[in-house]
């Protein structure tokens, strides 16, 4: 299936995978205290920097992200890791 999907979610419709999709994804950047805004009905993520400056668009039911940044993200994890200052790989 597609990112972020999880084997608990089978049987759900594409609607209630997305909507848990949206709310793992909120869970996360809650929990390591990542500042966001949502758009576009919480399916687009603005990933914002400790000035409040735009950093990266994240798409939490299809996990694509567009970095503002010189760095490659392109996993939530690796967008995670680079808001922490954290190395990582890609």
């Amino acid at each position: 299936m597609g990112p972020g999907y999880k084997r608990e979610w089978e049987g759900m419709s594409r609607t209630q995978i997305k909507t848990e999709q949206i709310n793992e994804a909120k869970r996360l950047l809650d929990y390591e205290n990542i500042g966001y805004e949502t758009k576009n009905f919480e399916y687009h993520f603005v990933i914002l920097d400790d000035e409040g400056e735009r950093v990266a668009d994240y798409w939490p039911t299809t996990g694509k992200v567009h970095s503002y940044t010189t760095q490659r993200i392109t996993r939530i994890d690796t967008l995670i890791a680079y808001m922490k200052g954290v190395e990582y790989g890609t």
